[in-house]
């Protein structure tokens, strides 16, 4: 691997994302409206969003839902508070994460999930 790849891996990028956003859906005199904030940590003093995206070089933005409950049918979103990799306490150490970092730990956390019967995991 090249010295420049693994300089891009480990390059905080900087995003132009919007710090928040609204997303609505409309069916006739119906409307359901969605609000996130991107997520940012602080580590080592640094304030940042995700490190990189999909590869090294790409801006990203992770948004947590902060209100809102999308119901369409009978399904419905998770409700605020109820975010998983994109909980700040959960990543709060170590380097700023990736996209790929949290698509990992967002794949593990729903695994987990399956296992209602038994304990698999200990504190």
């Amino acid at each position: 691997m090249s010295t420049d790849l693994k300089k891009m891996y480990k390059t905080i990028m900087d995003d132009h994302f919007t710090p928040a956003m609204e997303i609505s859906f409309v069916n006739g005199d119906s409307r359901q409206t969605l609000f996130y904030e991107k997520v940012s940590w602080v580590i080592d003093g640094v304030e940042k969003g995700l490190r990189y995206g999909e590869n090294p070089g790409q801006e990203a933005a992770l948004y947590r839902l902060v209100n809102g409950n999308l119901a369409l049918g009978d399904a419905k979103t998770i409700v605020p508070g109820k975010h998983l990799v994109s909980d700040i306490e959960l990543l709060q150490s170590g380097k700023h994460p990736g996209k790929t970092n949290l698509t990992d730990a967002d794949n593990s956390l729903n695994i987990l999930r399956y296992f209602t019967d038994t304990p698999c995991a200990l504190q």
